[in-house]
């Protein structure tokens, strides 16, 4: 199986990560064309509800749009002792030759329930439910054509069989080196990411995306690839 450990964190500026204890809201930016980004809000939303286990009416869509190929949504979503929070997923005015946007994801707590704040801090984190989408993915990866071609090198797949631990800065090149590593025969359950917790612009993202992309989505089954924190318990 795949996993992920956490260490302490580092002093690297931050971005994604989760927001200070009490705060109220958070702003992730991301590209896509409309229909991705409606998947996306539906993504970040199921993800939240399966989190937190709550049941599938948690959800109360408020908004869900698609105008001149730009996508506006917003979802109200109940959490855990009464606390309620609004998402939404809405464009910016910036748009590229492939009609890919830029869009904000935002996440507001409209309502406190019996909640402190800081009890909400991972539910706030945009950044642990935003896998990465086509449109950046592709991006990430043709700024890395050296580590995309090795694989075209070696037909033969020589990592096959191999069981594999990945120490690594938690960055979007590392997804890339991923792609490649399994692309030379690694199998996501033989694959464990150490997590050191440094807080790179889209660490929390990079983790998403791992666990979405490669992770089990049976419920009574660990992750395929598992993500384990570099914390004193796991030393």
């Amino acid at each position: 199986m795949a996993t992920c450990w956490k260490t302490s964190p580092g002093r690297i500026p931050q971005s994604d990560q989760p927001p200070h204890s009490g705060a109220l809201a958070e702003a992730v930016d991301f590209q896509a064309d409309s229909k991705e980004a409606a998947d996306l809000l539906d993504h970040i939303v199921e993800a939240m509800i399966k989190a937190d286990k709550r049941p599938a009416n948690a959800r109360s869509d408020r908004v869900w749009l698609i105008e001149d190929q730009a996508f506006y949504g917003a979802v109200e979503v109940l959490l855990s002792d009464g606390a309620r929070c609004v998402v939404t997923v809405s464009p910016r005015p910036e748009i590229d030759e492939t009609h890919c946007r830029s869009y904000r994801a935002t996440i507001v707590l409209i309502e406190l329930g019996s909640s402190h704040p800081s009890n909400l801090a991972d539910h706030l984190t945009l950044g642990n439910y935003m896998p990465f989408t086509t449109y950046e993915t592709t991006k990430f990866r043709n700024e890395m054509p050296l580590t995309g071609m090795i694989p075209s090198l070696f037909p033969s797949r020589p990592l096959a069989g191999l069981t594999a631990i990945f120490t690594i800065h938690h960055m979007t090149d590392f997804l890339q080196l991923m792609e490649s590593a399994f692309s030379l025969g690694l199998r996501s359950p033989d694959v464990t990411v150490i997590d050191k917790e440094y807080q790179y612009l889209h660490s929390r993202r990079v983790d998403a995306h791992l666990r979405t992309r490669h992770g089990s989505k049976d419920e009574a089954r660990r992750p395929r690839l598992q993500i384990l924190a570099d914390s004193p318990s796991h030393r």
